[in-house]
C-alpha cells in the first residue's frame, strides 16, 4: 500500500480512536486541473478504536480550488478506505474535472463523457428541447449554453475569470457587467479572501469599496 507507507514516512498515520486530519497547501505548487488552480487538499477521518481498520474508515476529502479571479470553491467527497482516499487525491485528474461552463469541479463519468456539470447540463438539455440555436462565448468563440450578460451576449465563467481587472465588461459591446453578477461569482466566499490575478501574474486583494470603484 503505497499511500499508507507514505503516511508512515511523514508520521501521519491515523491513531485509533482519534480524529485524523491531513492537509496540504497546494497553492502556487504547480498542481492544477486544466486551468484550475488547486489551492488546498484536506482529508479528515476517525479511525475506529476497536477495529483500527484502515480499509473501512470513512475519509472526507475536500479540494479547495480557484479559477482566475473567481472566489475559491470546494469539492467534497466521502471515500471508504485510507489507501483509496489517498490515491484519489494523488490521481485527482483521473476523477474530477472543471465544468466548461461554470468551472465547478465535478466527478467525471467516463460513460457519459460530458464536459458539463449536472447544473449546466440542464441548460444544454433546455436548449435542445426548445430548439434554441447554438450560442457562442463572446470571449473564446466556443459554444456556450448558460451564462448571459444583461447586454444579451453569452460567455463561459472561466473565460470571464481570466480577463484583466479592467476588462470586466462585455468583450463584444463593452457594456458593464452587473454588480449583482460580479458579487455572486467574484466576491462570495467563506473559504479565503478574494485574490484577483492580472494577466501579468501579479496579485492584489479587493475590498468592497474597491470593487465598486474598479468594476462598476
Amino acid at each position: 500500500m503505497q499511500a499508507i507507507e507514505y503516511l508512515k514516512e511523514i508520521d501521519n498515520l491515523p491513531i485509533p480512536g482519534e480524529r485524523w486530519t491531513y492537509v496540504v497547501e497546494t497553492e502556487h505548487s504547480g498542481i492544477f486541473l486544466q486551468d484550475m488552480n488547486i489551492e488546498e487538499i484536506i482529508l479528515t477521518s476517525h479511525l475506529d478504536k476497536i477495529t483500527a481498520d484502515y480499509t473501512t474508515m470513512k475519509v472526507e476529502v475536500e479540494i479547495v480550488y480557484k479559477c482566475g479571479h473567481l472566489s475559491p470553491s470546494a469539492f467534497y467527497k466521502q471515500i471508504t478506505g485510507l489507501e483509496t482516499a489517498m490515491m484519489y487525491i494523488f490521481q485527482l485528474g483521473n476523477h474530477v474535472q472543471p465544468c466548461r461552463e461554470c468551472t465547478t469541479l465535478f466527478e467525471t463519468n467516463r460513460k457519459e463523457g460530458s464536459t458539463l456539470c449536472k447544473d449546466c447540463r440542464f441548460f444544454e438539455f433546455h436548449d435542445r428541447i426548445n430548439q434554441v440555436g447554438e450560442k457562442t462565448c463572446s470571449i473564446c468563440q466556443e459554444p456556450v449554453v448558460r451564462f448571459r450578460l444583461d447586454c444579451g451576449h453569452f460567455f463561459h465563467i472561466g473565460c470571464l475569470s481570466r480577463l484583466n481587472k479592467n476588462q470586466l465588461r462585455c468583450p463584444n459591446c463593452r457594456a458593464p457587467i452587473s454588480r449583482k453578477f460580479l458579487h455572486r461569482f467574484m466576491k462570495k466566499s467563506s473559504i479565503k479572501p478574494l485574490y484577483c490575478s492580472e494577466t501579468s501574474g501579479s496579485s492584489f486583494s479587493l475590498s468592497e469599496s474597491e470593487i465598486d470603484e474598479e468594476f462598476y
